[in-house]
């Protein structure tokens, strides 16, 4: 079998991203562990298949392992990480979740409540912040098929257009953006509203800057949640293939035509504290880094 083509290596400790959708968190996890240098740990950024490939290929090393985004539904999302010798978990019900699956296989539990390692922090940009942007963030294959496509198109322009005093952005995933099926490419069949444009800004630029986030269900409601900023999760295309159950509960579930930019949702407490964690919690990371500077392969 071919061996995994390694795309990014960090020099603290061994960090080996293998997968452009664990760029970021390799980044956070790269500055939270900045103090922390084992040659004998390494942290994989891949899926499973990745992971155990390099887990058989490093037998005497620990390896540490985590998911970089919203885990619902997707118990073999960590039943692929039991070989690991730590799994970060994003949020209190991941971490319940993993204990249950080794507690199911009868494994030792390898896991650690680190929270939302794809949360990116960012700093206070005026120029962004001054135009109190509402911003919408593009999924892929969500909806999937065309017409539901340009019927959300359709809805964030009407939302625009009965809101000329605000600013609107539609921020594209850039490895999207230039699929036929993108909102970016579909746009060009209809003349957009002038208060609204695509931006190339940096998503938690967006995110830390934004007055309002809007997605279906995209993981960037964790971010802005856990930036302190408003977020709504949009309930036009059911919840079959939308991932929208995982919002169940928060708060935060509308429908277009039932925003009021004057009164917006809050997040529901008792949601929050189940499925929200803030990785850059300190009291947190100095727990992990002394877990870490303690760790031995032959008392795992």
């Amino acid at each position: 079998m071919e061996r995994s083509k390694l795309i990014k290596w960090y020099f603290v400790m061994n960090i080996y991203c293998y997968q452009e959708n664990y760029k970021k968190p390799m980044n956070v996890l790269q500055h939270i562990l900045k103090d922390v240098y084992r040659k004998d740990i390494h942290i994989i950024g891949g899926g499973n298949r990745i992971l155990n490939e390099h887990i058989n290929n490093n037998l005497d090393k620990i390896i540490l392992s985590f998911y970089p985004g919203i885990v619902f539904e997707q118990p073999e999302a960590l039943i692929g990480r039991l070989k690991a010798d730590l799994v970060f978990a994003n949020s209190i019900n991941d971490y319940n979740e993993l204990k249950q699956i080794c507690s199911i296989f009868k494994v030792r539990f390898n896991g650690f409540l680190l929270g939302a390692v794809w949360y990116e922090k960012a700093k206070q940009i005026k120029e962004i912040e001054e135009k109190k942007y509402i911003v919408f963030f593009e999924q892929i294959d969500i909806p999937k098929t065309k017409d539901n496509r340009v019927k959300l198109l359709k809805e964030i322009f009407k939302m625009a257009n009965k809101n000329q005093n605000r600013n609107f952005l539609i921020k594209s995933r850039e490895e999207y953006r230039d699929h036929k099926l993108s909102l970016y490419n579909l746009s060009k069949e209809f003349a957009l509203p002038k208060n609204i444009h695509f931006t190339d800004i940096k998503t938690c630029d967006l995110i830390q800057n934004l007055d309002l986030g809007i997605s279906i269900s995209s993981s960037t409601s964790i971010e802005a949640l856990l930036a302190n900023k408003k977020y709504i999760i949009i309930s036009d295309f059911g919840y079959k293939n939308t991932f929208l159950n995982f919002y169940k509960n928060s708060g935060l579930i509308q429908k277009f035509k039932d925003i009021d930019l004057y009164h917006l949702p809050s997040v529901n407490p008792k949601w929050a504290k189940q499925n929200i964690f803030n990785p850059y919690d300190d009291n947190n990371i100095n727990k992990l880094k002394t877990k870490l500077n303690e760790i031995q392969k032959e008392n795992i």
